[in-house]
């Protein structure tokens, strides 16, 4: 357990620029589909599809797709967004939004009976990342046990 931890620990989300010039390679990927293969799914249904999207072409057309930004989830992230606000939320959107969920599965040939749940950008920075401080909220800050009225955990 205490292994487990440590990798999540040092784990990054980068949402500065990836370097275009650098593709995952074929293994680590390979890799990083096993483990997507072994993720818990209720009633062990593994009711999920993977989309692997890296042609620069297809790439260029998804990044051309807009979503309007919620309020919720401006108040939600107001503290976290800076300088990057942009970049930010655009990574960031909601793809329970109906209009941008139809325009990616448009795109991406995705059947209209599917749903997207999560994007997620895999690749190298462009730059080295910076050793800032990494802030995390304290655990008893956001657990809740039973009712929304119980917060905590102890």
């Amino acid at each position: 357990m205490k292994e487990d931890l440590k990798l999540i620990q040092d784990r990054r989300s980068v949402i500065t620029p990836f370097d275009p010039q650098r593709l995952i390679v074929q293994d680590d990927l390979g890799k990083i589909l096993e483990a997507g293969r072994w993720t818990p799914t209720p009633h062990n249904m593994q009711n999920l599809e993977i989309m692997i999207v890296d042609d620069q072409k297809v790439l260029e057309r998804q990044g051309e797709i807009r979503s309007p930004v919620s309020e919720t989830f401006l108040r939600e992230n107001s503290e976290q967004l800076s300088s990057s606000e942009e970049i930010s939320v655009r990574i960031m959107s909601d793809f329970g939004d109906a209009p941008v969920q139809d325009e990616v599965k448009r795109a991406l040939g995705i059947p209209a009976r599917l749903r997207i749940v999560h994007g997620l950008r895999l690749g190298y920075p462009a730059s080295p990342l910076a050793k800032g401080l990494r802030v995390r909220r304290d655990v008893e800050d956001f657990p809740y046990r039973n009712e929304y009225e119980n917060k905590g955990f102890g």
